[in-house]
């Protein structure tokens, strides 16, 4: 989020599901996974501190959690 506020770099939130296949600890091979792509989230440029930060974060995170809802 830092680095995006700092400079002004769109976010695109990206949510992988079926996970579990591929971190199972007896599965060989590549599972399929299902990736789902957000739209990008507007970045202003500005000076980051850590509450800008924080709510970027929090942004990107409830943005990613709808994804597929």
């Amino acid at each position: 989020a830092r680095m995006a506020l700092a400079t002004g770099t769109p976010i695109l939130p990206v949510r992988l599901l079926e996970t579990r296949k591929a971190l199972g600890s007896r599965s060989f091979g590549f599972p399929r996974l299902a990736v789902l792509i957000g739209e990008p989230i507007p970045v202003p440029r500005t000076v980051p501190t850590p509450e800008l930060a924080r709510e970027l974060t929090d942004r990107v995170q409830a943005t990613v959690e709808a994804l597929g809802t």
